[in-house]
C-alpha cells in the first residue's frame, strides 16, 4: 500500500479535529486506532505521515505506537524507530540453494549436525542440476536457516530434486514440527524437480525465527537432500 499522505483516509482522520460533535483523536482509545491502522497503514513511514498530518494525533503518539506494535507484531515497542524496524521486515523471504553466492550473502544457513554444506553439488551427476547440500550425507544431518518474519499467516513453498538416493526431510519452525511424522519424502525413480504442496504457518511474533531442516529417514538408497528453493510469503 502506498503512502497515505493526502489520501481520503488520512483527510478523514484529520477531520476528527473539526467534527461537529467536538470529539478529538485523543477521545478514541489507542487500541481501537491500532486495529483501524492495521488495514490502512503500511509500516512505520505511514504512521509518521499520519502523526505529521493529524495535529491531534501527536498527543497520542506514544500510546498509538505501543498499540500498533502489540497489534501488528505482538511486540512491545517504545519508539517510532523500533516500530519502523519491525515494519521493515520483508513480506517475502527466500533461500536459493542453487546459488552459493546467494547463501553466503544471506548468511543465514548454519550446519548444526553432519558434514559441511558443499556447493556445487550436481544432482544425479547431471551438470545442469545444481544445489548446495551436506556431503557426504547421512541420517540425522541438520542445518538451520535464520529468517526475519512478520507476525501473521505465511505460505511456505519448498522445491528440490527427487532421486533414488534421496532421503526424508523433517521441517520445523522454532522447535515446532510442521511436516508430521511422515516427513517430506524426496525419493524418486529418476532425477526430477519436485515442489511440495505449500504449508500454511502462523507466526505469532515479528522478528527473528529459525527453520530446522533434518534428514530423518530414507525410503531409497541414500540420504541426499538436494533442495532448489525455499520461499516464505506472508
Amino acid at each position: 500500500m502506498g503512502n497515505l499522505v493526502g489520501s481520503r483516509q488520512l483527510r478523514r482522520i484529520d477531520c476528527l479535529d473539526h467534527s461537529e460533535s467536538g470529539g478529538t483523536f485523543s477521545d478514541v482509545p489507542a487500541s481501537l486506532w491500532a486495529q483501524y491502522l492495521i488495514g490502512h497503514l503500511d509500516g512505520g513511514a505511514d504512521l509518521v505521515a499520519l502523526l505529521a498530518t493529524c495535529s491531534a494525533c501527536s498527543t497520542a503518539a506514544p500510546a498509538l505506537i505501543h498499540a500498533c506494535g502489540e497489534s501488528l507484531h505482538a511486540f512491545t515497542v517504545s519508539s517510532m524507530r523500533q516500530l519502523a524496524g519491525l515494519c521493515a521486515i520483508p513480506w517475502e523471504s527466500e533461500v536459493d540453494f542453487t546459488s552459493e553466492a546467494a547463501l553466503l550473502e544471506k548468511g543465514g544457513l548454519q550446519t548444526l549436525r553432519g558434514s559441511r554444506m558443499q556447493h556445487p553439488i550436481y544432482v544425479g551427476t547431471e551438470r545442469d542440476k545444481i544445489t548446495t547440500a551436506s556431503n557426504p550425507p547421512a541420517k540425522g544431518d541438520v542445518f538451520l536457516v535464520s529468517m526475519k518474519m512478520r507476525r501473521g499467516l505465511h505460505s511456505v513453498s519448498l522445491s528440490g530434486w527427487r532421486n533414488t538416493h534421496h532421503g526424508v526431510l523433517a521441517l520445523s519452525l522454532d522447535g515446532e514440527l510442521l511436516t508430521g511424522s511422515e516427513g517430506l519424502d524426496w525419493y524418486g525413480v529418476s532425477t526430477e524437480l519436485h515442489t511440495c504442496p505449500p504449508l500454511l504457518v502462523w507466526v505469532e511474533r515479528s522478528g527473528a525465527h529459525v527453520w530446522r531442516f533434518e534428514t530423518v529417514d530414507t525410503r531409497g538408497l541414500g540420504y541426499w537432500m538436494c533442495l532448489e528453493r525455499f520461499q516464505v510469503t506472508a
